[in-house]
């Protein structure tokens, strides 16, 4: 008790002066140290009598001002440890790891809240936290190791392979009616279970993102181990979305996945548009054929489903791409998916439109997508190896959603099987395979 009694009169005596002389040294410089030091041992202590028949070991102590982390973790003692100790015969707090000198240089051009931490410790014998004199910005996205075979991304490159359709039919329209049928195949002929994990597994990799959560993870595996890290994910899937930053990374998810639902009934609009306008076009009154033979076409099509273009996957594993991951969860980005056509191989940073656009909130009883997004984003963040793989393609899965776009696709193939002339399907086209789609992805958030 005696102990403490000095350390609290310390850190009482240090809480009232180190903002002035903080401020001191902000603006005198390195010159304003001597000062400091000086200031610091004229400050009188009260005695206090101290129990010298055993050496007392100190924790560790965290420092935290508004807008700068400053921080260390309290920890035991151990041989490897500096610590801070009373010795026998001595009633000055004494440190193991003096400050050096270029900590002292680096005081002149730091913040004032890190001069405070630096000052506690000059005062107390504490080590100055390594947080508090670091100004390094933290990477804008980062960079994980590509995988071959990854489920996630491949999954993820499925569903941007049918929006490099969508990214298609928006920009080259119809001029022919092989035009018409090459788009109805691409955008009809999707599997819905596959496409449900892909459109998944691109939440996961938005979701990675989030810098809180990333480094939440990283510091669970790091204190409990990888394997328990992996089990834990694999054996409750609510485990991931309660760390740190959990719900934010969701809700960066939430945000891209919002763009490409809104995207889907743009592009569905343009779609029908020229389902009129194609009426005045002569080769568009043609009559379509066997409608019921491509009707049958698109069910067997949807029952395999279309692979994932191998170009898409590189592209998703590339710096570039991971820094247009680290963007779609803004407020005001527009869709990843807008700069990826059949013809191009890369995917670009997406452009913000505002910086001011409305956050989502996750719709009424999707907790369990949540839950599944922020485990296939912590899966992402420590990069698994194959024996998580099964958990991962469990975690892509929903059948509400996978219902969903099923039940489009039967619409479609109903819609192209009573269709007589050209410019009928690209309305089928815009109505069940774009905005329907949309509609399944959007209902996630509100």
């Amino acid at each position: 008790m005696k102990v403490q009694t000095i350390l609290i009169t310390t850190a009482s005596i240090v809480g009232l002066t180190c903002s002035a002389l903080s401020q001191e040294v902000a603006n005198d410089g390195p010159d304003a140290l001597t000062s400091v030091k000086s200031t610091l041992e004229q400050t009188a202590l009260p005695t206090a009598e101290v129990d010298t028949s055993a050496e007392i070991s100190v924790p560790l102590v965290s420092v935290a001002q508004p807008s700068t982390t400053v921080a260390a973790t309290s920890q035991p003692v151990t041989d490897s440890t500096p610590a801070a100790t009373v010795t026998p015969n001595s009633q000055m707090v004494q440190s193991t790891s003096p400050q050096t000198p270029e900590v002292s240089q680096s005081l002149a051009s730091a913040p004032a809240s890190t001069v405070q931490a630096a000052l506690l410790a000059a005062t107390t014998g504490l080590p100055t936290p390594a947080a508090a004199l670091s100004t390094e910005a933290a990477p804008a996205a980062p960079v994980y190791a590509a995988r071959q075979n990854d489920p996630l991304v491949r999954a993820a490159a499925l569903y941007g392979t049918y929006h490099s359709e969508v990214t298609d039919v928006k920009t080259r329209g119809f001029t022919s009616a092989s035009d018409i049928e090459k788009s109805l195949k691409n955008l009809g002929g999707h599997n819905p279970d596959q496409l449900t994990q892909g459109w998944l597994a691109y939440a996961g990799l938005v979701a990675s993102q989030n810098a809180e959560f990333r480094d939440a993870v990283r510091a669970n595996a790091s204190y409990f181990g990888r394997d328990a890290m992996i089990n834990g994910l694999i054996n409750d899937i609510q485990y991931a979305r309660a760390l740190d930053g959990g719900n934010d990374a969701v809700g960066q998810a939430l945000i891209a996945m919002n763009a490409d639902s809104q995207r889907l009934m743009t592009a569905a609009a343009h779609v029908k548009e020229q389902a009129y306008s194609l009426q005045a076009k002569g080769w568009a009154k043609g009559r379509v054929g066997n409608s019921g033979a491509t009707a049958d076409l698109l069910l067997t099509s949807s029952r395999s489903g279309i692979p994932a273009r191998g170009d898409l996957v590189t592209a998703l594993q590339s710096v570039e791409g991971q820094n247009a991951l680290s963007l779609a969860g803004f407020t005001g980005s527009t869709s990843v998916w807008e700069s990826v056509s059949s013809a191009a191989n890369t995917i670009r940073v997406p452009a913000r439109l505002s910086q001011f656009g409305q956050r989502r909130q996750l719709a009424y009883g999707k907790e369990p997508i949540a839950d599944q997004i922020s485990t296939l984003a912590a899966y992402r963040i420590l990069e698994t190896d194959p024996t998580a793989d099964s958990a991962m393609r469990l975690a892509m899965s929903d059948r509400l959603t996978s219902g969903c776009l099923n039940m489009a696709n039967l619409n479609l193939q109903q819609c192209v099987a009573a269709t007589h002339k050209q410019y009928e399907v690209p309305f089928c086209i815009g109505q069940h395979a774009l905005a329907d789609v949309g509609k399944c992805i959007g209902k996630v958030s509100e």
